[in-house]
């Protein structure tokens, strides 16, 4: 097991950055997507990692594999994002039929296609009752909370057609992991 080594991190964000100044560099940065997986490495040379947070500078294009504790070097609205999306992931993940996801992962779900636009809609609104839950609907979030893990445990897929990122989906039929693109409605392969 290898530490976490803050040289190696900012040598290789400023090598793939606009700014070579590590405080400005560090603002060219954004959060593309996360994914839970044992056994990663962070551009500082740490492993094993779990939380991948896999991040794209606004300047230059480049993007960057970087685990969750290396991201919070980055300070600023990266850091809080990551932190904030991880805690709430780990909610979900222990007690899927008592949490929901918080609102920067709903947001985070939205953007990436993990959730449409009514499913983030109904997520945010279920926050918002005063009363009980009915069955359906901690039926209905629970269902939401299993697809958002799913899509956070898989490393996604690249549409060779379209080039847009494609998450992982559970089938309801058989229980198995598949890959299908919403814009092409195309499978994408493993």
């Amino acid at each position: 097991m290898s530490h976490h080594n803050l040289e190696a991190l900012k040598s290789c964000v400023l090598e793939h950055s606009a700014s070579k100044a590590w405080p400005q560099a560090c603002t060219e940065w954004r959060l593309l997507y996360i994914y839970v997986k044992r056994g990663g490495q962070c551009v500082c040379e740490h492993r094993p990692i779990t939380n991948h947070c896999v991040i794209s500078n606004l300047e230059t294009g480049h993007k960057l594999v970087v685990g969750n504790t290396c991201v919070q070097r980055f300070g600023g609205e990266l850091a809080d994002l990551s932190k904030s999306v991880f805690a709430s992931l780990k909610k979900i993940e222990l007690h899927p039929e008592e949490q929901r996801a918080n609102e920067p992962l709903i947001k985070l779900c939205r953007k990436l296609g993990i959730l449409n636009a009514s499913g983030a809609s109904m997520y945010i609104e279920s926050w918002q009752k005063r009363t009980t839950l009915t069955v359906k609907q901690v039926e209905w979030i629970v269902s939401m909370n299993k697809a958002i893990l799913i899509a956070f445990a898989h490393t996604p897929r690249t549409c060779a057609s379209c080039t847009q990122l494609v998450f992982a989906k559970l089938s309801k039929n058989n229980g198995t992991i598949y890959y299908r693109c919403d814009r092409c409605n195309i499978f994408v392969n493993k």
